[in-house]
């Protein structure tokens, strides 16, 4: 699992390090501020993204923000724990939450888990994008049934035909087929 650490301590980000190899983790950067995190998210396409939440520049909540965002997976790594840092971490949706000093038998636990989380929010998300895609086309697909069914005083089982002839016919999606019937009513 590659991993990058945003922490602006340099001792803390060096002892973060040498523990996440040490325990087989692979870190592709550690960098000291949330905008270098932001770039470096990028630039290396971590699977897990650790952030302090108090850094210069920017903090590692908008950096968090910014990175749910754009699909990365995020625990913060925080001596701050107040009500208010956890709310707005829920509210942004990072995927896990260590509060510091962390021990090294915790630290392997928590981001795996964490970014089994993102997995699982991941494929959720996927899953639901698909879902209302096939909805969207089933709707595409009785519309143009119901102008076909208009235009020729056909029955819905012909009309479904018709449409299924013409997709195979021009090796095009019955999605494609309803919207050119739609564009040409």
């Amino acid at each position: 699992m590659k991993i990058l650490i945003a922490e602006d301590e340099a001792l803390i980000r060096l002892d973060l390090q040498e523990a996440l190899s040490g325990l087989g983790f692979e870190v592709v950067a550690a960098v000291a501020n949330g905008q270098a995190a932001v770039e470096a998210a990028n630039a290396f396409q971590p699977d897990v993204v650790l952030l302090d939440v108090k850094m210069p520049i920017m903090d590692g909540l908008t950096a968090a923000e910014v990175l749910v965002t754009n699909g990365f997976c995020c625990i913060l790594l925080t001596a701050f724990s107040s009500e208010e840092i956890v709310d707005r971490a829920m509210e942004i949706g990072v995927d896990g939450y260590i509060v510091k000093p962390w021990r090294l038998d915790s630290l392997k636990p928590a981001v795996e888990i964490g970014f089994g989380q993102f997995g699982r929010r991941r494929d959720l998300t996927l899953q639901v994008q698909e879902q209302e895609k096939n909805l969207e086309d089933h709707k595409l697909i009785d519309r143009a049934r119901a102008l076909i069914i208009g235009k020729y005083q056909i029955s819905e089982t012909e009309a479904f035909k018709v449409m299924q002839r013409a997709a195979m016919d021009g090796r095009r999606s019955m999605t494609e087929v309803a919207q050119s019937i739609i564009e040409l009513d």
